[in-house]
């Protein structure tokens, strides 16, 4: 198997259970909940991750960059069928959420994809992440490992 086919074979696996952060309410500020990071299966240094962000400024924005603790590289993906049927991932380079709106990262649709992992994570721990965005700048937020 592929390091592709063990990374859908792994999104696709996820089901969702929903832990609540927050990273502070303000009437003008980006506000993220439920996020949450897919235990490391074993052998495995992808997993995925997932959240709300709700954009309460007066301003579209853009998430651009994901940086979290414990791994080397997180991308933004989302996740595609082709006119085959058959469902994919591909990486993209940002996320639009409009002002007022509030845009989900969940299992089979956008998402993120956390590689490099230097050590396994197990369901009591919590990682660090720091989101970017092209107007807000960054917004930083602890999210809880949930298991399979």
């Amino acid at each position: 198997m592929n390091l592709y086919s063990l990374s859908v074979f792994i999104f696709m696996s996820f089901f969702i259970i929903s832990c609540n952060t927050d990273s502070g309410e303000d009437k003008n500020s980006i506000v993220i909940t439920e996020a949450r990071v897919r235990e490391v299966p074993g052998g495995s240094d992808i997993t995925a991750g997932y959240m709300k962000i709700e954009n309460k400024t007066p301003f579209d924005d853009k998430l651009l960059n994901v940086k979290c603790g414990l791994s080397q590289n997180v991308q933004i993906h989302e996740t595609y069928i082709d006119e085959e049927d058959i469902a994919g991932m591909r990486m993209i380079k940002s996320i639009d959420i409009p002002s007022g709106e509030i845009f989900e990262l969940k299992p089979s649709g956008y998402h993120l994809m956390i590689m490099g992992i230097e050590k396994g994570f197990n369901e009591k721990e919590k990682i660090k992440c720091e989101l970017d965005f092209s107007k807000y700048g960054k917004v930083m937020v602890e999210a809880n490992i949930t298991g399979f």
